[in-house]
C-alpha cells in the first residue's frame, strides 16, 4: 500500500512523459531546420520581387530595405530559439516553474515540490482517519446505555462520523486530481516541448505569428499546472488543521468542545475539502486565466455566489431581470 501511495511513483510517471517529449523535440529539430530554411527562401524571394519593383519605380525602397533588415534580426532570434531550445523553453520556462513550485511549498527538505503537496493531502488525511477511528472508544468510555445522554451522544458521534468519512472521500478526491495534474502537467510540457520545433519557424512570418503564440501559451499553462496546485494545497492547509484540531479535541473527554462545535467544525471541514476537490478540478482554467487566455470559472463556489446575489437582490428589491416595461411620457 505505501509503494502504491507514494509520490516517488508519480513523480517518476511524470518524469517519464517530460523527457519522452524531450527525446521527440531533439528528433525534430532537423524537421524544423528544413521548415525555417523554406520559409526563409520563400520570404527572401518575395523581398527581391518587391526590391526589384521598387528600384524600377524609385519609391519606397528605403521601406522595403527596412523590412529586410527586420526579417534579418527576427531569423536570428529563431535561429537561436532553436538553436539553445532546451536552454530556454525547458530550463528556463518549466524550471523557472518548478523553482517557483519548490519556494511556494516551502524549505521542508523535500526533494520533490510534488512530494510536498501530497503530504499536505496525505497527512490530513491520515490525521482524520485516526480521529474516526479513537472517537467512538473516547466519547463512550464509561457511559451508561440508561441515560438520555448516552443516546444523544450517540447519535452526535454517528453524524460525526458519517460528516468525516465524507470528508475522507473527499480528500481521496484530492489526493487523486494532484497525482492526475502532476502527471497531466508533465505529459502536456512534453507534448509541448516535442512539437515547439515546429511552431518556432512561423514566428518568421506576420499571418502566422499566431501559431508559434498559441504553442507558447499551451507550453506556459501546462507548466503552470503544479504552481497552481501546490499554491491552492498550501493557502488551505492551515484552516484544514485548525478545524481538524477541533474535530479531534471532540474525541477527547477531557477537552470542553461541545457537540454543537464538533458537528459544526466536521462540515466545515467537509465544506471546504468540497471546495478544494472543486478548485484543483479546475487548475487548467485557473492557469490559462493567471496567463490572461481565459476566464475563471470556480464551479461550486461561483454557483453558490450567484444563487446568494440573486437572493439578496430579490430580498431588496433591487432585482430588476423581470421587471416589466414601463411606459414613458414624452
Amino acid at each position: 500500500m505505501s509503494t502504491l501511495l507514494s509520490p516517488a511513483l508519480i513523480d517518476s510517471m511524470a518524469q517519464a512523459f517530460l523527457d519522452g517529449g524531450r527525446t521527440l523535440q531533439s528528433n525534430l529539430q532537423t524537421v524544423a531546420q528544413s521548415l525555417l530554411g523554406s520559409l526563409l527562401l520563400l520570404q527572401m524571394s518575395w523581398f527581391g520581387v518587391q526590391a526589384l519593383l521598387e528600384s524600377m519605380v524609385g519609391d519606397n525602397l528605403g521601406e522595403v530595405l527596412a523590412r529586410l533588415l527586420r526579417l534579418i534580426l527576427l531569423y536570428g532570434l529563431v535561429a537561436w530559439f532553436l538553436a539553445a531550445y532546451d536552454l530556454v523553453f525547458y530550463q528556463a520556462i518549466y524550471g523557472g516553474c518548478t523553482a517557483l513550485v519548490q519556494a511556494v511549498a516551502g524549505a521542508n527538505g523535500e526533494q520533490q515540490s510534488f512530494a510536498t503537496a501530497w503530504n499536505v493531502v496525505f497527512d490530513l488525511m491520515l490525521s482524520v482517519w485516526n480521529t474516526m477511528e479513537a472517537t467512538p472508544a473516547n466519547v463512550l468510555a464509561g457511559s451508561s446505555p440508561l441515560s438520555w445522554s448516552f443516546y444523544a451522544t450517540l447519535a452526535q458521534m454517528a453524524v460525526t462520523l458519517v460528516i468525516l468519512f465524507g470528508t475522507l472521500c473527499g480528500f481521496l478526491r484530492c489526493l487523486f486530481i494532484v497525482a492526475l495534474v502532476h502527471v497531466l502537467g508533465a505529459a502536456l510540457v512534453g507534448l509541448a516541448l516535442a512539437l515547439g520545433p515546429f511552431f518556432i519557424p512561423w514566428l518568421l512570418w506576420g499571418a502566422t505569428r499566431s501559431l508559434f503564440e498559441g504553442w507558447l501559451r499551451f507550453l506556459f499553462t501546462a507548466s503552470f499546472y503544479r504552481v497552481v496546485a501546490v499554491t491552492l494545497l498550501q493557502l488551505a492547509k492551515p484552516v484544514f488543521i485548525q478545524l481538524q484540531q477541533v474535530v479531534s479535541s471532540g474525541g477527547d473527554p477531557t477537552q470542553a468542545t461541545s457537540p454543537l462545535d464538533l458537528v459544526l467544525s466536521a462540515m466545515m471541514l467537509l465544506l471546504l475539502t468540497t471546495v478544494l476537490g472543486d478548485l484543483i478540478g479546475r487548475i487548467p482554467q485557473l492557469s490559462a486565466a493567471l496567463l490572461g487566455h481565459g476566464r475563471i470559472d470556480v464551479g461550486t463556489v461561483g454557483n453558490f455566489t450567484r444563487a446568494a446575489d440573486n437572493g439578496l437582490r430579490r430580498l431588496t428589491g433591487t432585482d430588476h431581470r423581470y421587471r416589466p416595461w414601463s411606459r414613458h411620457e414624452d
